[in-house]
């Protein structure tokens, strides 16, 4: 490669780079907001609907996530692996063929399963004792929106419009709480929170589906398209994963748990699981699509550059997660009776120990990510097997012994054993690429201090106190991070190009002096 080539590459980069950290601070953000709204009124949903129609609710949403997955079929993934390549070469046909095959596919998936779900409305009832039928097949009515959503929220990632689309999701959660809240409030009951939440995704589409019109803005409008058996060679690894995934890292054995044991239950265990899981997971959420794109364009441009990569998804994951999981751990059992209710109160130390868990679950993140951009995706689904098949296993010998910790065990399993299996196979792959253990060790000790902290929540009584020690706890974290010396010239370099409000403010609270 000639001097000026490889200049011409390194801007290239350093521009890809600059693209990516604008979007992921947009990405975090909206995350950060669509969290809130969805906790607010999950909180109020709870309160009014109770425990016994909130467990029907929650095995209904449980059903239709299996259903979003399948019709999905990993070409979700696809859109995030094609696409930027059709934006690198200026192919306007092949990405709109993309788009035309997914919609495609998933509708006829989708018309497949909503027809189901009414010859499967009385098995359901009677294997749960309760009237989850009609609710299943509401849901599965209204699933075709989120279908859409979702291809039109990837285009957009696929091409950085995160600031557009962190916009419209945002509005959209906006909708759902003002539309929950009015559902719940005329005693519509869970049918009604379903109907908000589909109408909110509605007008999410209609705005996202004229947006992401980016692909016209190509240089050239030819080019070839992809071939529907290519993309369903490469998608569909990615769908039975999703699917092994959502019985793995999801409470999906609420669907046992609502077999052995009554609905409030069920609404007991699905907050407890699920609160740790979205305060430790709205960072990695919103920008793993995000990381998926940017990794295939990074590996298609420099394929040395993955394990740089790979090491700053490690130091982003670990350097949020250690200190929300630490925190979270110290204050749920305060904090879930005083948002919930006294009758929650022994959710609090489930939810302690999910916290802790949930948080060692990133160990596995970046490997799995690694494997896809290798075109290895086929491994991610072995794992998968059999993670998904010990689960499951696990769940129907305890949970009808052991009722509620019989279902937390087996995550706990699964979680312990699975970087050990990620590990070995990518070292094969790929040797250059390293956990950095020393970092995420160095993360949690960092944590510590919030412990001293954590005391004072014994003597708060309502929820602003609650709020006011964990917005401390926010700045302790930040300076504990500086004394720890956790960032580097390497990261001073990436944070420096996010848009963030202050920035000055908090680089200088972040950085003194840390080794790369």
């Amino acid at each position: 490669m000639t001097h000026s080539a490889d200049v011409e590459a390194q801007d290239s980069r350093r521009d890809g780079f600059g693209r990516i950290g604008g979007a992921l601070s947009w990405s975090v953000l909206g995350k950060a907001v669509r969290g809130i709204l969805l906790f607010l009124i999950t909180v109020y949903v709870i309160r009014r609907l109770g425990k016994v129609e909130f467990g029907h609710l929650t095995i209904a949403r449980t059903i239709l996530g299996f259903f979003t997955v399948l019709c999905w079929m990993g070409l979700t993934q696809a859109l995030l692996r094609y696409l930027p390549e059709f934006r690198v070469n200026g192919n306007a046909m092949g990405a709109r063929r993309l788009i035309a095959v997914t919609m495609a596919v998933q509708t006829a998936i989708w018309a497949a399963l909503f027809a189901a779900t009414f010859v499967m409305r009385a098995p359901l009832e009677r294997f749960y004792h309760a009237p989850v039928g009609p609710l299943v097949s509401l849901g599965a009515g209204l699933l075709l929106i989120d279908l859409f959503v979702s291809t039109w929220s990837n285009v957009l990632t696929s091409w950085y419009k995160i600031r557009d689309l962190t916009a419209a999701q945002s509005a959209g959660s906006l909708a759902y709480l003002l539309l929950g809240w009015v559902a719940v409030r005329q005693g519509y009951g869970p049918a009604g929170v379903l109907v908000a939440a589909a109408l909110a995704n509605f007008g999410i589409g209609l705005y996202l589906m004229v947006d992401s019109r980016q692909f016209a803005l190509l240089s050239s409008r030819g080019g070839e398209g992809v071939r529907l058996r290519q993309v369903l060679l490469y998608s569909m690894p990615f769908a039975a994963t999703s699917l092994l995934n959502l019985i793995i890292w999801n409470p999906s054995e609420i669907l046992i748990v609502g077999h052995y044991l009554p609905a409030a239950q069920v609404s007991f265990y699905e907050r407890a699981y699920t609160i740790p899981q979205q305060f430790l997971d709205f960072v990695p959420a919103a920008i793993w699509p995000l990381m998926f794109a940017s990794f295939s364009e990074v590996f298609a441009r420099d394929r040395s550059s993955l394990p740089r990569a790979v090491n700053a998804y490690y130091k982003l994951l670990f350097f949020l997660a250690a200190p929300i999981a630490v925190w979270g751990a110290l204050v749920a059992p305060r904090a879930i009776p005083g948002i919930l209710g006294s009758d929650w109160a022994a959710g609090g130390t489930l939810c302690s120990i999910f916290f802790l868990m949930f948080s060692a679950t990133y160990v596995s993140t970046p490997l799995s990510l690694c494997l896809y951009v290798l075109g290895k995706s086929w491994i991610n689904l072995v794992i998968n097997v059999f993670n998904a098949g010990l689960i499951v296993g696990l769940n129907f010998a305890l949970i009808p012994r052991y009722g509620i910790m019989g279902a937390v065990v087996p995550v706990g399993i699964v979680i312990a054993i699975s970087p050990f299996f990620y590990h070995a196979v990518v070292r094969r792959l790929a040797p250059e690429v390293k956990v950095p253990w020393g970092f995420i060790l160095r993360c949690y000790l960092s944590a510590l201090p919030l412990v001293g902290l954590a005391a004072l929540t014994w003597w708060v009584r309502k929820w602003y106190g609650l709020l006011a020690i964990s917005m401390l706890a926010g700045l302790l974290t930040l300076v504990s991070a500086r004394l720890f010396r956790l960032l580097g010239d390497e990261e001073r370099a990436v944070l420096d190009k996010l848009k963030v409000p202050m920035k000055s403010v908090w680089m200088k609270v972040l950085f003194a002096g840390a080794p790369a």
